[in-house]
């Protein structure tokens, strides 16, 4: 698959049981981000500040070893409670990349939350 632009895009489904509105305020909660991650890079969020909307900017802490500790700074660019939240990563500080003028690498994390089973509503 391949994004507009021509760029790859990913694209992976899983079925949770778990309503898509608790799914969707772990998501929204920065500090709730480590305990998704598979990769053991997040080290949590700058606040506590739950995304609210389009525009937002979370800051997270992450750990790679290469780097050591920086940030990312997230994008929110895509929001619709309950059912779709995305952000675009950047560098931030401590990065190496984060200096560089327009640095950004045309990532976007969007997640799509479709309810389904009983008491699904459309």
């Amino acid at each position: 698959m391949t994004s507009t632009t021509g760029e790859p895009v990913v694209v992976v489904s899983r079925r949770i049981g778990a309503p898509a509105e608790e799914i969707f305020r772990i998501l929204a909660d920065p500090g709730r981000h480590p305990d998704l991650d598979g990769s053991g890079m997040l080290r949590g969020g700058v606040s506590d500040a739950v995304v609210s909307g389009v525009g937002d900017v979370f800051v997270m802490r992450m750990h790679y070893e290469r780097y050591g500790d920086y940030e990312m700074n997230n994008h929110v660019v895509e929001y619709e409670p309950d059912r779709r939240l995305g952000w675009e990563p950047r560098p931030g500080r401590g990065h190496p990349d984060a200096t560089a003028p327009g640095a950004a690498w045309g990532h976007r994390w969007i997640f799509d939350l479709l309810p389904d089973g009983a008491g699904r509503r459309s």
